[in-house]
């Protein structure tokens, strides 16, 4: 019975593992320019059952003002869709090294600013 049970655990933990994982799923460490300054920030991007993918960079700090998430579609060496604002952002991984870059239009203040950003995964 036990083992049964285990069996039933590990498959389900299995097919949903695998029905919900994006090909870019991690967490990133990038560093973002933006309208002549600079920045660190982390960024995961989750893949969802949908075939919809997102990302979101983490608050590491109050004073973090990178926020706000983008929605899309990534493949194993894309990822483009629009950010909470509704403006464009377009990615570009390198699966063999995992180093994702790209260019995402950002709110700053009010202001639309271009932002390219330069990441590496980190897990």
């Amino acid at each position: 019975m036990l083992k049964k049970l285990l069996f039933s655990f590990s498959f389900v933990v299995f097919s949903v593992k695998a029905m919900a994982g994006g090909p870019l799923d991690g967490i990133y460490s990038c560093g973002l320019s933006a309208a002549g300054k600079n920045a660190q920030v982390y960024i995961t991007i989750n893949g969802h059952p949908d075939g919809t993918t997102i990302y979101v960079p983490a608050a590491i700090s109050p004073t973090n003002d990178a926020h706000g998430y983008g929605m899309g579609t990534a493949t194993s060496t894309s990822f483009i869709g629009t950010t909470m604002f509704g403006l464009p952002f377009n990615f570009t991984i390198n699966p063999a090294t995992g180093y994702l870059t790209g260019t995402a239009v950002i709110n700053a203040s009010g202001t639309n600013v271009t932002s390219t950003v330069n990441c590496l995964k980190i897990w």
